[in-house]
């Protein structure tokens, strides 16, 4: 005969609560020892881990430490002494309300055509009204700076453009005495130098760059500084260098924003302005002396044809900057 099923007694919950402690009765528990003992080790591997990686982070910041001071040493008064000039003018031709015009006999463009100055190196930086009234805005601006076409026109340079060199992302993949610039091009740069190359080439010199650098704890950061650092030594810093070395006078555009304006989303300022008709505040300094060589304020409105197919935005750069230029030219020139 089947075996009878026991008799529930009680409530069926406490029944089944009863049942279950009974099956458990075989299976061994861990003791409160070894809950403690455990604890106690993983204290002591994440205190082993922390140790170890503060020691590595510690030896990486010494090794890119080690890397900066002798940049510093190089170049590191030179170019504080640059910047402090940049900033200076930056501020002068930014000032807010009526910019009083000046042009010094040694710009004059006359019967013996361009003045000296032009032929000889130079500095070029053009940026917003905004980000040039505070050095902490001028710096972050300076280096993402463009050249544009302006300096093309005004002194009848090369301008180089997406066609003429190979594709780039960073200056290590260009041949050796080129930079990936601006456009993303890998190009040999050319007077005037884009400010861009001295600020960024030189931007470990930046105490922000040090203090970074000094605090910073997350291992993936000061591997970030290392790789920047050595791609800088190894292709920026040398073209650097030559525009801080050469460089005889400092060409600078400052756009004025007009009442209302906002760039489109994903547009820096500078760019937003760049197809944009505004006034414009064009200034030449002799780096040596910090003598302002010129000092004027320009709006430029010209017919921009409609040419099928042309980049549209590129087109109204092209004019009007070029437009601008000439305009300055004429300003420039003395009258036969």
């Amino acid at each position: 005969m089947p075996e009878r099923e026991k008799p529930i007694r009680g409530l069926p919950a406490i029944h089944d609560a009863r049942e279950l402690r009974e099956a458990r009765k075989g299976i061994p528990t861990a003791s409160g020892a070894f809950w403690v003992w455990s604890l106690i080790g993983v204290a002591v591997i994440s205190i082993f881990y922390w140790r170890h990686t503060v020691g590595q982070n510690d030896r990486t910041r010494a090794r890119i430490l080690a890397k900066q001071r002798p940049l510093a040493e190089e170049a590191g008064p030179r170019f504080a002494e640059l910047r402090d000039k940049v900033e200076r003018f930056a501020q002068l031709l930014a000032k807010p309300g009526p910019l009083e015009e000046y042009v010094d006999p040694a710009a004059s463009i006359g019967e013996r055509g361009d003045p000296v100055i032009f032929k000889r190196p130079g500095l070029y930086l053009r940026v917003a009204q905004p980000n040039a009234l505070t050095n902490e805005k001028l710096r972050a601006a300076a280096r993402e700076s463009a050249r544009d076409a302006f300096t093309a026109c005004l002194l009848h340079t090369p301008h180089v453009t997406a066609r003429d060199g190979a594709a780039c992302h960073k200056s290590k993949e260009c041949q050796k005495g080129q930079v990936c610039n601006e456009i993303g091009v890998c190009a040999t740069p050319t007077s005037p130098y884009n400010l861009r190359l001295a600020y960024k080439g030189m931007f470990p010199l930046d105490d922000s760059w040090v203090r970074d650098v000094q605090t910073a704890n997350e291992e993936l950061r000061l591997r970030l500084r290392e790789t920047e650092i050595d791609s800088l030594i190894a292709n920026d810093w040398p073209v650097a260098m030559t525009a801080l070395r050469d460089a005889e006078y400092l060409l600078m555009l400052v756009d004025e924003v007009p009442q209302g304006f906002k760039p489109k989303e994903g547009d820096s300022l500078e760019e937003a302005l760049s197809t944009e008709v505004h006034p414009v505040r064009v200034g030449l300094m002799e780096l040596k002396t910090s003598r302002t060589l010129f000092k004027l304020r320009r709006e430029i409105d010209v017919h921009i044809p409609v040419v099928p197919g042309a980049d549209i935005d590129a087109q109204r750069r092209q004019i009007l900057n070029c437009a601008l230029a000439s305009d300055v030219r004429d300003s420039l020139t003395v009258a036969k």
